[in-house]
Parts: structure tokens; C-alpha cells; sequence
């Protein structure tokens, strides 16, 4: 255990000596090396190290095993490194330590939802709020593990009461206008897309949110033209043209989805969905031998599919 601060005071009473020479202490050497440790860990993380940061963590834990903030930055790394099942266990570890902890029990439903373990997550955030009622951060997560468990009528209230407690983040309408969607309320979709814009009037995914939910009003201009907007401000997503194309191809103005089909493929060629949706969009459209030629490739290589354009949207995640 850490020595406490009287009995530190008498170890220094009876040095005799000038202050540094307490640090000879076998207790001030042991805290000395916990916190270089850690900083060394720290730098190493920001840095993305990550392999580096875990070795000067794992050597802290050794000098100090209840030290839970270490179990804490140990779980971030394994994270980084995909490990999550090594993320896990010290994320338990963490808030075995520090049972009245919100940040303990939000790196445990972290941990989780990287496993896919989403009612394990959501109860796990739902203990961080015992700790911390009014923790924003934990009602967001909160609502995207519900979402991730198909639970969308749950995420909608998780993501309305965050809302209510900071009415003017643009990122919590995103995710509650992404949550209507998923349950094709797209009236309330819209609403939500339109306040996102009224908020934050020069991000780009306020504008692909609004495009999705006019689609599935079947306001096909509508969702262009938002589209459009949203391209202006980042004319370098590729998801937003997937988008945009699937639009057009409902507009059956088959060459305008096209073209947004081969911007998709342009700024992302390793992305499957959207050589899909080029490949589909030329058996509607006038198609050159080149086209044709590297959609058979791919089926070849095994990486695209014959399935039709799907009416679904790919859409950042949640925020």
C-alpha cells in the first residue's frame, strides 16, 4: 500500500537531511518509479506506441498492482491493439479498484461493445450513471450499445435524455436522427438532420444525415440536394457519393448515378459497397468494356456480389 502522508512526514523527520534525501526512502523510490512509469506510458500512448505504452504500464502494475488508473490506461492500449479480450479484463480490474468510478465502468462497456457483448455494455453504463447521474458521455454510449443491440426505441430515450442535459450538441441529434432511421421514422429523422444543420451549419455529415431521411421520404431531390451541400463542405466522401448515387438511381437519371458511383470507387477502391453499387448501377445504364471488365475482375477475386442496389444507406457511426 502507499505509505500515508503523516507516516511519509516522520519518514522525512527523521532524514536529518536535505529534502531529496527522503527520496532514497524505499517508499519515495517505489512512488517515484509508479509515476515515471505512468508518464512514460502516457507519452508512449499519445504517441501510438501502443506495444511500448503496454510495457511501462504492466511494469507500474507490477510495483503497484492497486494502483487502478494503470489498470485503466493498460485496457486504452490493449484496445488500440485489438486486444479486447486483454482490454477487458483490466478494464474489471479497473472498477474492482475503483468501484464508484464512472470512468471505470465506461472503459468496462467499451470493452464490451468491442466484443460485441452489448447488453453486458449496457449494463455496465447504466452502474458508470449510479456514479454519475448526469454524465452526457455515458448516456450517448449508452444509447449506441442499445442501437448496436437492435434496441432502437431504447437508444432514441438513452440519446433524448443526453440531449436534455446539452440541448445544444449537434452530435447527440445525429445520433437520435440515426436511430429514427433505423426504425424508418424518417419525419423525425428529418427534424432531427435539420436541427444538426441549424446547430452546426458547416458540417458536412448534418447534410448526409438530412440527404438519408428526404430518401426514405422519398424526396429524391431533396436528398440530392443535401447530398450536394454536404459535398461542398467535404467533396472527398466516399459515402456521401454512395449516397448521392443510390438518389439519382431512384430519379432513374442513371448516369448522374453512375458518375457519383465512380467517385465512390475513386476516392475509396478498396471499398466494397461502393463497387458494388458502380457494378449493379451499369446493367441500368450504358456500360464500356472497361467498366465491365473490372467488375468481372473483382466477382472473380471473390470481393464484390451480384446482389441487387440495396435500398439501405451507409452513413458514419454515431458520435
Amino acid at each position: 500500500m502507499f505509505s500515508s502522508a503523516s507516516s511519509h512526514t516522520a519518514n522525512f523527520n527523521r532524514c536529518c537531511a536535505p529534502v531529496n534525501s527522503c527520496c532514497r526512502s524505499y517508499e519515495c523510490r517505489r512512488n517515484g518509479g509508479i509515476e515515471e512509469l505512468k508518464a512514460k506510458g502516457n507519452v508512449a500512448f499519445r504517441t501510438g506506441q501502443f506495444e511500448e505504452a503496454l510495457q511501462h504500464y504492466s511494469g507500474g502494475i507490477k510495483l503497484a498492482p492497486e494502483n487502478y488508473v494503470l489498470y485503466f490506461s493498460r485496457s486504452l492500449a490493449y484496445e488500440s491493439l485489438e486486444k479486447y479480450e486483454q482490454a477487458l479484463e483490466d478494464a474489471k480490474e479497473t472498477v474492482k479498484l475503483k468501484p464508484h468510478s464512472w470512468e471505470g465502468y465506461r472503459r468496462l462497456g467499451n470493452s464490451y461493445g468491442r466484443l460485441g457483448k452489448q447488453e453486458e455494455a449496457i449494463d455496465a453504463y447504466k452502474k458508470g450513471l449510479e456514479c454519475d447521474p448526469k454524465n452526457i458521455k455515458l448516456r450517448v454510449d449508452l444509447g449506441i450499445a442499445a442501437s448496436h443491440a437492435g434496441q432502437f426505441e431504447n437508444a432514441i430515450k438513452y440519446q433524448s435524455d443526453a440531449i436534455k442535459l446539452a440541448p445544444e450538441d449537434h452530435k447527440l441529434y445525429f445520433n437520435r436522427s440515426s436511430f429514427y432511421w433505423s426504425l424508418k421514422k424518417y419525419e423525425q429523422a428529418l427534424e432531427d438532420a435539420k436541427k444538426i444543420v441549424e446547430l452546426k451549419p458547416d458540417w458536412w455529415p448534418g447534410y448526409d444525415r438530412m440527404g438519408n431521411a428526404y430518401h426514405g421520404l422519398g424526396k429524391y431531390q431533396e436528398a440530392i440536394d443535401a447530398y450536394k451541400k454536404s459535398l461542398d463542405i467535404q467533396p472527398g466522401s466516399h459515402r456521401v457519393y454512395f449516397n448521392l448515387s443510390l438518389s439519382y438511381s431512384s430519379l432513374q437519371n442513371y448516369e448522374q448515378a453512375l458518375e457519383s458511383a465512380k467517385e465512390t470507387v475513386k476516392l475509396k477502391p478498396d471499398w466494397g459497397e461502393g463497387t458494388e453499387d458502380w457494378g449493379n448501377l451499369m446493367k441500368v445504364s450504358e456500360s464500356t468494356r472497361k467498366l465491365s471488365m473490372l467488375i468481372k475482375k473483382g466477382l472473380r477475386r471473390g470481393e464484390l456480389s451480384n446482389s441487387s442496389v440495396r435500398s439501405s444507406f451507409r452513413y458514419d457511426p454515431c458520435y
